[in-house]
């Protein structure tokens, strides 16, 4: 598995505003480690705030720079 491409299809999933395309590639046990307030640190939280953030900003676009993959693990650089 291509863990680099795996990480820049969850961004075109964003930006085509696919979200649950997106969380389908998360864990179903899924932690979010960084806390929005207001949000669950689950899944359907981190479903929830890319949702909120393409209502309101509908012209966003992530762009991947760089992935970096590593056994099995792949991280934006």
């Amino acid at each position: 598995m291509d863990h680099a491409a795996t990480v820049r299809r969850l961004y075109d999933s964003i930006n085509a505003g696919d979200i649950d395309g997106f969380a389908e590639h998360l864990a179903v046990d899924f932690v979010e480690h960084e806390v929005t307030p207001g949000l669950a640190p689950t899944k359907d939280g981190v479903k929830d705030f890319f949702r909120m953030q393409l209502a309101a900003f509908p012209d966003l676009r992530m762009e991947v720079a760089d992935a970096f993959a590593s056994g099995e693990k792949a991280s934006r650089g």
